[in-house]
């Protein structure tokens, strides 16, 4: 076999240059100068040949777009190479059909690179990436839709999930996902789920308008969307979808009822599996090192002394970190950075006894949860502390013997030799009676069925 000229040698003219909405499998000698605006993490697999890896990279220009996969020896060429919004000239590449199954690129066709491809940096000519076109299908189409599709779609967002950890049953590495809860103008209601690095720096709020390009539909328990590492996710797009969309959710009544897309029947189940009593957590059932992620609904019975609430941490670039007083001079010190200052900042650190029937428990609860919890601000807290600390326990003390539902972080520490078990409120929720009540009696016939 002849050896493969190096990518460096590859002589590139820009007459031999095309666009991409030119190629076909009967167009052999083409080169095409593109634009990486999307590039998947590096993958594992195993078929009945073996294993392999695989990696795929969409790329545009002036004239359309194409997905670019690469595997096994191809990604070890090209994987480091290929760097989102870079541009490069591509040759020498398989062109076949592209499978719209795993693809939502706007091409009947893709490029599979092989030993005689290249790729190379295009330095001479930049290309700007181009505005993102989509074809909006209303939420509640989607319903009759097949499993597998890839559609576009924008909402706006109803409800934003916390990102959760989980282990791969096949691979046995831990995933991260997050549950996006998006509506429309058709009264259609969907669960999105975000998967790794997506769910991780999803930044959407509630109330937003949410567009998605690429967006797959899934079948379990009724019909979902699930984002791919293609998927382009936008916040509140320059598009005018985003006016009206906002608009119309400003203006819509409260009590208006949305056909919820996929089924919650299972949200007693999740109630059951998901919910503790204080009683149920038992410290000889915790694995040493294990973290154990639970929610709790329970009473606010007391507090620690209101001297150890607050605490002066330093302000320098967000460090957070308690100060030591110099000695009654007026300038603070902070270990961590270092460095002498006049200024600091109060920050929270409260201790709250929970109790339900079942039992009780001491958690700690940090700043930004403590002032959802208390209803006022650390600048507030500390305002009211200063000035008249019974102003201060009277403001505490409006949210004693209040239920409240909380996310609470469990492990065991080990401290002088003992191990005691250290609780951690993750989230603070508003006690809502009606969903309570309902998600309670559900259970009841949940657990009523495992007898």
């Amino acid at each position: 076999m002849k050896p493969r000229t190096t990518d460096d040698d590859i002589d590139i003219r820009p007459e031999n240059v095309c666009p991409i909405n030119v190629l076909t499998p009967f167009y052999n000698a083409w080169i095409i100068r593109a634009l990486c605006v999307n590039k998947s993490p590096l993958r594992t697999y195993s078929n009945q040949r073996g294993q392999g890896k695989v990696f795929n990279f969409d790329v545009c220009d002036d004239s359309g777009e194409i997905r670019v996969t690469c595997f096994n020896d191809e990604c070890d060429r090209f994987y480091d190479l290929i760097q989102k919004d870079r541009c490069y000239y591509i040759g020498r590449g398989m062109i076949k059909s592209a499978n719209k199954k795993f693809s939502s690129v706007n091409n009947d066709y893709e490029i599979s690179l092989t030993t005689h491809s290249f790729v190379k940096l295009c330095e001479d000519k930049q290309i700007e990436a181009p505005k993102l076109h989509y074809k909006f299908i209303p939420l509640a189409r989607i319903a009759e839709m097949d499993a597998n599709s890839t559609i576009d779609v924008v909402g706006v967002i109803r409800s934003v999930g916390e990102v959760e950890s989980l282990i791969s049953k096949k691979t046995s590495k831990e995933l991260f996902k997050r549950e996006v809860v998006i509506v429309d103008e058709s009264l259609a209601e969907a669960r999105l789920t975000l998967w790794g690095e997506q769910a991780q720096t999803f930044n959407g709020q509630t109330n937003q308008v949410l567009a998605l390009k690429g967006v797959s539909i899934g079948d379990f328990k009724g019909k979902t969307l699930s984002a791919r590492d293609s998927t382009k996710i936008t916040v509140d797009p320059d598009l005018p979808e985003n006016d009206r969309l906002a608009k119309w959710y400003r203006e819509l009544s409260p009590d208006e009822n949305f056909n919820q897309l996929s089924k919650t029947s299972d949200s007693a189940a999740n109630f059951v599996s998901n919910n503790r009593f204080i009683g149920q957590i038992i410290p000889k059932k915790i694995q040493s090192g294990e973290t154990l992620n639970f929610y709790t609904t329970a009473t606010v019975q007391a507090f620690n002394r209101i001297q150890n609430h607050l605490y002066k941490s330093c302000g320098n670039n967000n460090c957070q970190k308690k100060i030591s007083d110099n000695d009654g001079s007026g300038t603070y010190y902070c270990s961590k950075c270092d460095r002498t200052s006049v200024t600091f900042e109060w920050r929270l650190m409260i201790s709250i006894l929970l109790t339900d029937a079942s039992g009780s428990f001491w958690a700690t609860i940090f700043q930004d949860q403590a002032e959802k919890l208390l209803g006022k601000s650390v600048t507030e807290l500390s305002r009211l502390y200063e000035e008249d600390q019974n102003l201060y326990i009277a403001a505490v003390d409006e949210i004693r013997l209040k239920q409240f539902s909380f996310r609470v972080y469990t492990r065991l520490d080990t401290y002088n030799g003992e191990i005691r078990m250290r609780n951690t409120i993750a989230q603070v929720f508003e006690l809502k009676p009606k969903t309570f009540i309902t998600n309670l009696m559900s259970s009841i016939e949940v657990l009523s069925r495992q007898l």
